[in-house]
């Protein structure tokens, strides 16, 4: 499988992708409501510079009327998703009357000029053993019917495990 990744910001443990609409932290999804999502976006890609509370509020509620408290409550759950305070993070700065600013270092990753591609593999096998126990050093049948008898060439003892089998193409078992 292969994915094409365009337009990542990393900061911190943190990387955004505004396409995929994904946070993760250290590879783990953050659940982010969509207006959350979208002021962390709007912040992270205009990071270092002051987003005034009106331009925010008119991107994230085109059309509708909205109290200033409203932006202010995402704000501070995005501030809990982002665990700032804890550990001396900090990532959004507020200017008092004026809006917001996120100042935390942002590392774009994939634009235009740089183009990353993730491939992911999967490989699986199933390995089927049997075990059997005999008294004495004369033939023994498995439970297709078929013998099996003692060799001391291939280090088979009266007490061995006959070879495993391999099964993953559906036909008849075959030796390894």
């Amino acid at each position: 499988m292969m994915h094409q990744i365009k337009g990542l910001y990393e900061f911190g443990t943190f990387c955004l992708d505004p396409a995929e609409r994904l946070l993760l932290r250290d590879n783990k999804r953050v659940a982010l409501t969509s207006r959350v999502f979208d002021i962390l976006t709007m912040l992270v890609e205009n990071s270092g510079h002051l987003l005034e509370k009106d331009v925010l509020m008119q991107a994230i509620w085109p059309d509708t009327v909205v109290e200033e408290g409203n932006l202010t409550r995402c704000v501070s759950t995005l501030r809990k998703a982002l665990g700032e305070g804890s550990n001396g993070h900090r990532y959004i700065e507020t200017v008092p009357k004026r809006g917001y600013r996120f100042v935390a270092a942002v590392k774009r990753r994939g634009d235009s000029s740089e183009e990353m591609i993730v491939y992911e593999h999967t490989r699986s096998s199933i390995v089927v053993a049997e075990e059997r126990e005999t008294t004495d050093d004369k033939n023994v049948k498995d439970q297709s019917g078929r013998e099996h008898f003692p060799d001391e060439s291939r280090g088979l003892t009266s007490h061995q495990s006959t070879p495993p089998f391999n099964r993953s193409n559906g036909s008849k078992a075959q030796p390894l």
